[in-house]
């Protein structure tokens, strides 16, 4: 947006008895050009793209989300949201059920885990390259901010579980 600026010179009148030098004042007025319009700019999280684009694997990859994309988050960041969120529930109610810790749990079935981290990896990339909006209930936004409270949680039940050497449920 470009506006124009008048400088208008307004004479203050004085006395002709006065010694002091005649002064004047600047007055400064902005104006917008002729072919502006007033309207109230429309802003969103993100813009769908016009034309349905299909996302590479590199691009799910990738810790920016492309251009085009619906997604509010990088690739990285749903997948490692996603499996956080299924890993702190599962780990606690294991917890809970068993009394075991997460690395004893991790042991006991690592091909279990390993099957689930391929999943969701793969079910993210598939719906991440289609580039679909999700829709209700999960939001891409909420889905974002569970994804990184249960990231942080996640972290801290095993560092917890490191330094005290058992079980924290």
């Amino acid at each position: 947006m470009s506006t124009s600026v008048n400088i208008v010179r307004a004479p203050v009148t004085t006395r002709t008895t006065r010694t002091t030098p005649r002064r004047s004042s600047i007055i400064v007025r902005a104006e917008p050009p002729s072919d502006y319009e007033a309207t109230t700019p429309h802003y969103s999280r993100y813009q769908p793209p016009l034309i349905p684009v299909t996302l590479s694997v590199q691009d799910a990859f990738s810790f920016i989300a492309p251009i085009g994309t619906v997604s509010l988050g990088s690739g990285p960041e749903l997948m490692n949201g996603r499996l956080a969120m299924i890993a702190f529930v599962s780990a606690t109610g294991a917890e809970l059920a068993t009394g075991k810790a997460v690395g004893e749990q991790i042991d006991i079935s690592p091909i279990g885990v390993t099957t689930l981290i391929a999943g969701v990896i793969a079910s993210t990339l598939i719906t991440y390259c289609a580039n679909k909006e999700l829709t209700a209930p999960l939001l891409a936004d909420v889905e974002l901010i569970n994804g990184r409270a249960a990231m942080v949680g996640f972290a801290s039940l095993i560092a917890i579980e490191a330094v005290s050497g058992q079980a924290l449920f």
